[in-house]
């Protein structure tokens, strides 16, 4: 069973828009139903999906940023 072009364009654009919350394991429901049979199908959809974990794998990583807002603000004043 196929999916036709005019459902892979709809699906397929909406899936898009859905690869963040499947990657980070927040999708559920229909939408995630719709995600994951629109991958199994799709290679390009999932090479995205990859470089979504890869992106987070990165992100998780980096570990955590220090910030001084001390010297934040003294920037931001001698801007002024």
């Amino acid at each position: 069973m196929g999916i036709s072009n005019n459902n892979y364009s709809k699906d397929h654009d909406k899936v898009v828009m859905l690869l963040p919350w499947h990657v980070n394991g927040t999708l559920a429901g229909k939408e995630e139903e719709l995600t994951l049979r629109h991958l199994r199908a799709y290679k390009a959809c999932q090479e995205e999906r990859d470089r979504l974990y890869e992106l987070q794998k990165l992100v998780q990583e980096d570990g955590q940023v220090e910030a001084d807002p001390a010297l934040s603000f003294r920037r931001t004043m001698k801007a002024y």
